[in-house]
């Protein structure tokens, strides 16, 4: 007697995704980053750039709206992830810390004035869309009996008149 034996199904392939990606910074925008994947053998991909924003597509433009957040990480750096899913269903990731400095954001400059005694020409240099920068000011010469050692000026330009 012979008993009959349902046939073995080879298990199916596996197949295993590979996820990659390159950075490139806007040149005129220190917050906004084009992220390109080039990942292999997914079916699936989904971007989260750390700031609790999420994307889908294989080539995405992010602007990021400050340069992190320094109690978190001291380096001011967002974790960028990059999540594909293959054809079975297997999961890769890539992780990327992505430093934003504030000092590739904005530089400050102070020329002493050439024809003005005790003036200096500020400015700031800034690689990003800003409308205004507060400078604030304590100069012992605008007396203000609210502040010990002199007045407090606040501006709200790019170059500030002192």
């Amino acid at each position: 007697m012979f008993k009959k034996v349902d046939a073995v199904l080879p298990d199916p392939a596996v197949v295993n995704p590979v996820s990659d990606y390159t950075i490139t910074p806007d040149p005129a925008d220190g917050f906004t980053f084009t992220f390109k994947n080039t990942s292999k053998n997914f079916t699936k991909l989904e971007w989260r750039f750390g700031d609790d924003s999420v994307a889908v597509g294989d080539n995405v433009t992010h602007t990021f709206v400050n340069t992190g957040d320094p109690n978190a990480n001291p380096r001011f750096a967002y974790v960028v992830d990059l999540k594909t899913t293959s054809s079975t269903g297997n999961i890769s990731h890539k992780y990327i810390n992505l430093p934003i400095s504030p000092e590739a954001i904005a530089q400050f400059v102070g020329v002493k004035d050439a024809t003005t005694p005790n003036k200096i020409n500020l400015s700031v240099n800034v690689k990003a869309t800003i409308k205004t920068v507060e400078w604030t000011f304590t100069d012992a010469d605008f007396p203000d009996p609210t502040v010990s050692g002199g007045a407090v000026k606040k501006e709200r330009l790019l170059k500030p008149q002192v």
